[in-house]
């Protein structure tokens, strides 16, 4: 990797600048037409929400999603789908008991494993809008570039040279399946966040009411999981729905750990990079969403370089000058500017 003055962190509204498809709603249009069932079963573990048909949907916020996976609907899904008898019980069989299991971690799997495959087919059919070349950007060709794009139009249209370029989640011509994406939250983090939020709700108090007012104790999968603090006393109604949460919460926090997006692997992984911007003079962003899951990029460089760098920022909402104004003030970047995108 070269020695520059000058660093580029590229997101993905630079391909969107020269008219590429490459807003989440265009891979999830991809997703529904190569693959309805992911894109079904994804609105159905991580959702229902609207928050997919906003035209403004970042892949900071997608990737952000991935980590609010819907807990009522994988234990609703396991119950119906659990043996209504006990173990001891003529008819009862383990193959049974694992198949709900197998069938919400294949389904969780595909919303989250298969979509790495889908998302690298994706990429590989993105292009550059015709007539791009009239609204070309002026890029300093000494620089070195951050890409957080899995795309190679730095290299196929600025003719950037790929050893000046660190495509920091990797690239289109990387193996299928490994492209970097991914939620950057801590699993207890967000377990406490849910359980603090939904503690007051109706379906999770300790007794409720059915359909002709008589009162019982919950028994809701969930409850009996995340609420309740008895286990001798709890409405397991079978001993195999006691056996099923504990299998069921373990396969959650085995989504969580291999759904996260480990910056602090890809800074390391890079870090011949990073150490390499110790004399960059001036940072230029373009078309990054600032997102928290790529917060730590942010704070590396800034750790690196020197205050008195500079450094500009694209912009083109008021919620993008927002985000800057929020960056800035979190890492203490004084010297700063931006520029209409």
């Amino acid at each position: 990797m070269m020695e520059s003055r000058h660093l580029y962190i590229i997101g993905n509204g630079f391909d969107l600048y020269h008219g590429a498809e490459s807003r989440y709603q265009d891979f999830r249009t991809y997703l529904c037409r190569k693959r309805p069932n992911i894109a079904s079963g994804f609105d159905l573990f991580f959702g229902p929400w609207s928050w997919y048909k906003r035209v403004s949907i970042l892949w900071g916020e997608f990737e952000k999603n991935l980590s609010e996976l819907n807990r009522e609907k994988v234990f609703e899904f396991l119950d119906m789908s659990l043996p209504r008898v006990d173990e001891n019980e003529e008819g009862f069989t383990y193959a049974k008991y694992y198949a709900p299991m197998d069938a919400v971690s294949e389904l969780v799997n595909s919303c989250t494993f298969d979509m790495k495959y889908h998302l690298h087919r994706w990429v590989n059919t993105l292009h550059y809008k015709k007539g791009f070349r009239k609204h070309m950007l002026s890029l300093d060709t000494e620089a070195v570039f951050l890409n957080f794009n899995y795309t190679l139009f730095l290299e196929k249209e600025y003719g950037i040279p790929s050893d000046c370029i660190c495509y920091i989640h990797g690239n289109r011509k990387d193996r299928f399946g490994s492209l970097i994406f991914g939620h950057h939250s801590n699993h207890q983090d967000i377990r406490d966040r849910w359980i603090y939020k939904n503690q007051n709700r109706r379906r999770y108090r300790p007794v409720q009411k059915d359909a002709k007012g008589r009162y019982f104790k919950n028994d809701k999968l969930d409850y009996l999981t995340f609420f309740q603090d008895d286990d001798e006393s709890a409405n397991w109604r079978l001993p195999i729905r006691f056996y099923a949460i504990n299998e069921a919460y373990g396969r959650l926090e085995q989504y969580y750990d291999e759904n996260y997006k480990n910056t602090q692997r890809c800074i390391e992984s890079n870090r011949g990079f990073f150490d390499s911007l110790s004399g960059i003079e001036k940072i230029t962003v373009i078309g990054c969403s600032l997102s928290e899951v790529d917060i730590d990029y942010y704070r590396t460089i800034r750790s690196i370089t020197r205050d008195d760098t500079v450094w500009e920022f694209s912009s083109h909402t008021a919620k993008d000058k927002k985000r800057i104004k929020q960056l800035c003030a979190e890492l203490a970047i004084k010297c700063v500017t931006m520029f209409k995108l």
